[in-house]
């Protein structure tokens, strides 16, 4: 599975383990990029599934009005 968020966090490690004159502004911007992707994966996969979850218990069931709908074309006429 290629997965872009993984390869920029990849491609942004040098940046952290660096070495150099200006390490101490590579190493920010390497954490900055992946504390940030590392959030945002978190984020999407852990805290959208909680709501989605909490938010389905809020809907109610939609089997007894699929059930009518294929009844009623079923009955219906055909033209």
């Amino acid at each position: 599975m290629d997965c872009p968020a993984h390869n920029v966090v990849l491609a942004s490690t040098p940046l952290i383990f660096g070495s150099g004159a200006p390490v101490q502004k590579r190493a920010a911007l390497g954490l900055v990029i992946v504390g940030g992707l590392g959030f945002a994966t978190v984020f999407t996969l852990f805290l959208t599934t909680v709501a989605f979850l909490l938010l389905a218990g809020l809907s109610k069931p939609r089997a007894p009005e699929g059930a009518r709908v294929s009844e009623e074309l079923a009955n219906a006429p055909a033209h």
